[in-house]
């Protein structure tokens, strides 16, 4: 289940992990180090209600970060800045 979620190989899994944990070490953003733990610890082999109670978050947002994270990588999480209203 959790390998069809996130879309990796096992043989993918470690430099999938490596990447994720050095990219939390310099995060600052408590909504992004989020989306990174739901990730790493799907990797890890987490059922995602646990990773529900572990991290904070809804389960909707724990498949919406698995899908997101299949799609796009971790680029998908990166943040565009708000310019706001045209008003």
């Amino acid at each position: 289940m959790i390998r069809c979620l996130i879309g990796l190989k096992e043989d993918q899994k470690a430099s999938a992990l490596e990447e994720i944990e050095s990219k939390m070490k310099s995060i600052k953003e408590v909504c992004l180090h989020n989306r990174y733990q739901v990730v790493r610890l799907l990797l890890l082999g987490y059922e995602p209600k646990i990773v529900t109670q572990m991290v904070g978050v809804s389960l909707a947002s724990v498949y919406n970060f698995a899908e997101i994270y299949r799609e796009q990588g971790l680029s998908g999480f990166e943040f565009t800045s708000y310019k706001g209203s045209d008003l």
